[in-house]
């Protein structure tokens, strides 16, 4: 959904939301992932108060007209709605002075993710999720889209036993543009032969090599555990918010969530 000036046509803002599944125990419902907010500078506040917030409202007010009562959204900024208070970690990956565990990859079998790798990444990210109170419930389909390696879009890689051949761990990241600094944002990972440090050690060499000046991710899926003591990431500045709209779901604490949305 965009919104244009009268005047002269020009695009001040945008939002988009797409269908996805989320799961709560066993049940999986249908939602709307409300993402890639942005506002044109200037144009952030009116009378009526945040454009940004009236853009939330009113897509939401559509999705539910399409029959979606349920939407999942991130902020940088609390709203009215119940929301749960997420931490950003940041990692330097050209730092001299704090450089990385360790210079190259450390897992045997590491390599990136192939369109012949969907049905068992799929498996080992549901599996994953299903830990977790509130997580996303993805199909085929949806890693298709979402996970399959794109340069400068998504960069996933899986770790494939040399014996049985076959997949055991999978980490993935996304390029995410922050003035000129190019950022990695950390996306789904499961770590099951190997350890989390050494698997997401791998991937800070991966985001390196490709580029990448900055390592982020959430404190969401008990990712803090190893973000600051076992990594040396260092906290952001500033909060994110995740929304579950019309989902009357109990408070939930961060390491609780098994929905990571794309930061924007």
């Amino acid at each position: 959904m965009g919104i244009c000036s009268k005047r002269n046509k020009k695009l001040l803002g945008f939002i988009s939301g797409v269908p996805i599944k989320i799961q709560i125990g066993e049940d999986v419902v249908e939602a709307a992932d409300l993402n890639f907010l942005c506002v044109q500078k200037g144009f952030k506040k009116f009378s009526f108060g945040s454009l940004g917030s009236f853009m939330i409202d009113e897509m939401r007010r559509r999705v539910d007209l399409e029959g979606v009562s349920k939407a999942v959204y991130l902020t940088v900024s609390e709203r009215s709605t119940p929301s749960i208070t997420c931490q950003p970690w940041y990692r330097a990956l050209k730092e001299e002075k704090q450089p990385l565990p360790a210079a190259t990859t450390q897992t045997p079998g590491l390599r990136p993710m192939l369109p012949c790798d969907v049905p068992a990444v799929t498996k080992l990210i549901r599996s994953y999720l299903r830990q977790f109170r509130v997580s996303s419930y993805l199909e085929e389909a949806d890693v298709t889209h979402w996970l399959l390696p794109r340069d400068k879009v998504v960069y996933s890689y899986v770790v494939v036993n040399p014996s049985t051949e076959f997949v055991t761990d999978f980490f993935s990241f996304y390029a995410r543009k922050n003035s000129d600094l190019n950022v990695a944002f950390s996306f789904y990972h499961v770590a099951r032969d190997t350890s989390t440090k050494t698997l997401m050690s791998d991937a800070l060499v991966v985001a390196k090599e490709s580029g990448f000046d900055f390592f982020g991710a959430l404190d969401i899926m008990g990712d803090r555990s190893f973000l600051k003591k076992k990594l040396k990431f260092v906290k952001g500045k500033t909060l994110a918010y995740y929304h579950f709209s019309n989902f009357n779901l109990p408070h939930l604490k961060p390491r609780e969530i098994g929905v990571n949305i794309k930061a924007t």
